[in-house]
């Protein structure tokens, strides 16, 4: 069995930003788009792959805390390139379905410029920055358990508990190990118009520790043979970002 599809959507989003030196915001819009697929082996092994890209503009204000504030605006855009593959298994047990996943993500967003002017009082100053090249690889394995959302007879949503071991690195970085657990509530109205995920990603590696929660609202949208999916999401250390997409697939 073989599936190959193409996906594009829009974006815009939103985030708080509150540091020791500084508070303000960060707002952004962009499209995105790509190629994915999937192929069955003999047996229940799968193979499923994705390449995509991304570009955007986003702009922010901080506003840093001085005798007179200092208020600086700017913005900036940007284009990134994302690929990735992994390898699957589904065994079915009694209660579950247990999945174990070998996989490799890849993301590179070459160097942009930063438009910045910074107002005090009466004065103001307009220049730029340069935000370097950007590049990550993330190799994992993980074992996904779930009960099947069609199946469950006691449970009005899907349960997935997901371990996992991975390593990761960047241009000009050396790689950090560490392992991961994610937990995920999904449900789907009967009808399938609608469904919401609410979902915890925990990660420990050697140099870092990071917690995200993350909660999802979709609705499938049939004039536009697409999904309209509104989200917000939080990492430990950060304040939330709020999202809204419109995906389509074909």
């Amino acid at each position: 069995m073989r599936l190959n599809g193409r996906f594009f959507g829009v974006y815009g989003s939103h985030s708080a930003v509150s540091a020791a030196t500084a508070d303000g915001a960060i707002n952004g819009l962009g499209v995105f788009g790509g190629l994915y697929g999937a192929r069955r082996f003999a047996g229940e092994g799968m193979f499923d792959y994705y390449l995509g890209a991304a570009a955007g503009r986003h702009s922010f204000s901080f506003d840093f805390a001085r005798t007179t504030t200092i208020t600086a605006k700017g913005d900036y855009t940007y284009f990134a390139v994302l690929a990735g593959g992994a390898v699957s298994r589904q065994y079915r047990t009694e209660r579950w379905l247990v999945t174990p996943r070998l996989g490799l993500d890849l993301a590179y967003a070459p160097s942009a410029n930063v438009s910045v002017t910074a107002r005090q009082g009466g004065y103001s100053e307009t220049g730029g920055l340069g935000l370097g090249a950007v590049g990550n690889w993330r190799i994992f394995f993980e074992t996904e358990f779930s009960n099947a959302l069609s199946e469950a007879e006691s449970l009005p949503y899907q349960l997935s508990l997901i371990p996992a071991l991975l390593c990761e690195g960047g241009i000009e970085q050396g790689s950090d190990c560490g392992f991961g657990l994610g937990l995920g509530l999904f449900s789907q109205d009967p009808d399938q118009e609608s469904r919401w995920s609410a979902e915890i990603d925990a990660s420990a590696t050697q140099t870092r520790r990071t917690i995200a929660l993350e909660l999802t609202y979709t609705r499938r949208i049939e004039a536009l043979k697409g999904e309209l999916e509104a989200g917000v999401s939080l990492e430990s250390g950060t304040r939330p970002l709020a999202t809204v997409r419109l995906n389509s697939r074909f």
